[in-house]
């Protein structure tokens, strides 16, 4: 057989070959495959794990940082009636909750249960927030201890522009006295109208332990605008130089 001949039957195997595989493939492409996708259950994208991180928006528990509980109080208004409160952090940029369950319980001084109170709360990226419930209801018992659970969480990607605005509190004016009350102005600083801030500020001692919290609400505030704040306390503090933080805050992980 000539070598022309030979060339020519390749050819033809060839040319059958291809046109094979490319019917393969497309029935492949068409019929079998799954696009690669952030609900197929495996890890086939940039993904950091099946169906989340990289191109898919669901958090990896690999790239969250637990949420830092600073501190956890109790505080008496009246007999038989306490607040509690407790100075939560997130380190996580970028990362943010849309709702958080948690749990406030009471135990006594023999650490048994009281009473508890549950809630939900948004969390921002690089949030240092108060968490705070008021009127808990302990009967004739004497809570001495509280602590704070949360439930299982659900993380959301915030854009990083959104991680904090610029809200300034200024003008702080404290009257202490049998009921003491605190003054100051809060400035909307941003390029947006804020709605439905809430606004807590706690009272610290000498060595920096909370001793009083309060809260308040704005329902609106203009980009640019200045409002006045106040907060209010049932009984004066039991220490000389009291100090004063104020936490403003905006939920930016609801549109997410």
């Amino acid at each position: 057989m000539s070598t022309w001949a030979v060339k020519r039957r390749l050819y033809y195997f060839g040319a059958v070959f291809v046109f094979f595989a490319l019917i393969f493939t497309a029935l492949y492409f068409v019929f079998i495959r799954v696009p690669a996708s952030c609900t197929d259950g495996l890890k086939n994208q940039n993904e950091i794990d099946a169906d989340c991180g990289g191109a898919c928006r669901r958090v990896c528990e690999v790239e969250v940082s637990p949420l830092i509980k600073t501190w956890t109080r109790l505080f008496k208004t009246v007999d038989g009636k306490y607040d509690a409160a407790a100075l939560i952090e997130n380190p996580n940029f970028g990362l943010g909750i849309k709702e958080l369950s948690y749990t406030f319980k009471f135990y006594d001084a023999k650490n048994l249960f009281v009473t508890e109170k549950s809630g939900k709360v948004f969390v921002n990226a690089r949030d240092k927030f108060i968490i705070f419930e008021s009127g808990l209801d302990t009967g004739k018992r004497i809570p001495m201890k509280a602590t704070i659970e949360f439930k299982p969480m659900i993380w959301s990607r915030v854009d990083p522009k959104k991680s904090k605005l610029p809200i300034v509190v200024q003008g702080q004016h404290l009257i202490e006295g049998q009921t003491p009350r605190l003054a100051a102005e809060i400035i909307n600083n941003s390029i947006l109208d804020l709605t439905d801030m809430v606004i807590t500020a706690v009272v610290y001692d000498e060595d920096n332990n909370a001793i009083a919290v309060s809260q308040t609400f704005i329902n609106y505030l203009k980009k640019g605008v200045t409002d006045k704040i106040s907060f209010t306390w049932p009984e004066p503090f039991a220490v000389t130089r009291p100090t004063i933080e104020i936490y403003p805050r905006v939920n930016l992980v609801n549109e997410i």
